[in-house]
């Protein structure tokens, strides 16, 4: 069953979805409300969050169902230049890996007859932000006809919460990053005045709280929300998750002040009851906090090559300096089922299976499994198997297979806390 809430005048827009055919429902309703444009062969670009390698089930990334809903919508209506793109983390792109095939991204574009691009190594071109950092930007993103954002909803150990805004730290090419977040707040805000977005189509089926956005642990929303003003969808949705996003969220207290968000909507957003309530990511050690300021973004780039190697980083991964320990070796692995297993009833692996599979057909590669794992991921009772080289996976298994198993049996949303979520001690440095 799907349940609609509007809100700011039907602006920005929540969907309760529980089943498939739910999810489907909702994009359905969010792409026939939004006047796309005329030409079916216009460039429309798709842009994911692709932080790192940690599935979309992790909360960190876009969920492959998001993804491959919105596409199989935008072809119905006959759109033939569609594009993935996204410029993944800088700390997992320096370790060479193949982000995109990782996430299952190439293999559900290859399937959907879409290209995806790694936007990091591709050409760009050189932008002064409004808070007078320059960038280089990716071309895809400068020269679409129209934008359509995918973010996912997670906490942020440095600003608190990452959507839509956060997203977009994503169009700006490799070492570029590192200049963006010597002024972080700033550059979140800029860099959405840049590249004008078509519409924001958020994905929170699974979000990340606490420790985001690479350390947290999945919680099931079922939610996927849309609107056209990246400000204010996200300015609504930290509040439905029980922050107060004109002065927890900095990047939103920054736009506000700046007159992007405007006082009557900012008010009646924060008059608005929480849906739900998240763990907020810890506070940051003093550590961190020199670490990560934009003052020594200098010192930190030279003494990159001391903490980023499998000896000293997991180490300060220990100690909470940094979220992320980026794995080189890669896996060859495949899915599949244990004999003598029963499942019973369950069918956690059809329903989160982004190629719509039904159970009899799970793993099948020849009716449409791309091995994206998410089968595996979710189930609980030992009838799926992973085999082979796990090579990056091994410690994405030891860390996530039980929290997502975990988030996923919980079914139905959580009930809204009248009390503000637990605050953890200590915290992290942006030093990848």
């Amino acid at each position: 069953m799907m349940r609609n809430e509007d809100f700011l005048g039907g602006r920005v827009k929540l969907w309760n979805v529980a089943d498939r055919p739910s999810l489907a429902e909702a994009v359905e309703c969010i792409v026939s409300e939004t006047t796309l444009p005329d030409d079916r062969h216009a460039r429309l670009l798709l842009k994911p969050n692709l932080n790192n390698d940690l599935i979309g089930l992790t909360g960190n990334s876009t969920d492959l169902r998001v993804l491959r809903t919105v596409i199989g919508s935008l072809k119905k209506r006959g759109y033939r230049n569609l594009t993935v793109a996204d410029g993944p983390n800088l700390g997992i792109a320096r370790t060479g890996a193949d982000v995109l095939k990782r996430l299952g991204i190439r293999g559900l574009c290859q399937s959907m007859g879409v290209p995806c691009y790694d936007v990091n190594s591709g050409d760009s071109r050189e932008v002064t932000l409004d808070n007078k950092i320059t960038v280089r930007i990716a071309k895809k993103f400068l020269d679409a006809d129209c934008v359509i954002n995918l973010p996912t909803v997670k906490t942020h150990a440095e600003v608190m919460f990452s959507c839509c805004m956060k997203n977009f730290i994503g169009i700006v090419v490799g070492a570029c990053k590192r200049q963006v977040h010597r002024d972080l707040v700033g550059g979140i805000v800029a860099l959405n005045q840049l590249t004008p977005i078509f519409l924001n189509i958020v994905d929170g089926l699974v979000a990340m709280e606490g420790d985001g956005p690479g350390d947290g642990v999945p919680r099931q929303l079922n939610w996927i929300l849309s609107g056209r003003d990246p400000f204010l969808t996200d300015a609504v949705i930290a509040r439905l998750i029980g922050l107060d996003p004109f002065e927890e969220v900095p990047y939103l207290r920054e736009a506000f002040g700046k007159g992007f968000v405007e006082k009557d909507d900012a008010a009646q957003i924060s008059s608005m009851t929480p849906r739900s309530t998240i763990l907020r990511p810890k506070p940051r050690k003093w550590t961190s906090r020199i670490l990560g300021h934009w003052s020594v973004g200098r010192v930190r780039d030279t003494m990159r090559p001391l903490f980023d190697n499998s000896i000293v980083r997991p180490f300060l991964h220990r100690h909470g300096v940094v979220q992320d320990i980026y794995e080189a070796e890669e896996a060859d692995v495949k899915f599949e089922f244990v004999e003598g297993i029963s499942c019973g009833d369950c069918l956690l692996c059809s329903y989160y299976c982004p190629m719509g599979l039904k159970r009899d057909d799970i793993l099948d590669e020849s009716k449409g499994c791309i091995q994206c794992g998410y089968c595996y991921w979710v189930c609980s009772t030992g009838k799926i198997r992973m085999v082979g080289h796990k090579g990056y996976l091994s410690r994405h298994m030891e860390r996530y297979k039980t929290l997502i198993e975990n988030a996923v049996s919980s079914g139905q949303l959580k009930e809204a806390s009248p009390k503000l979520p637990f605050q953890h001690e200590s915290g992290y440095a942006d030093v990848h």
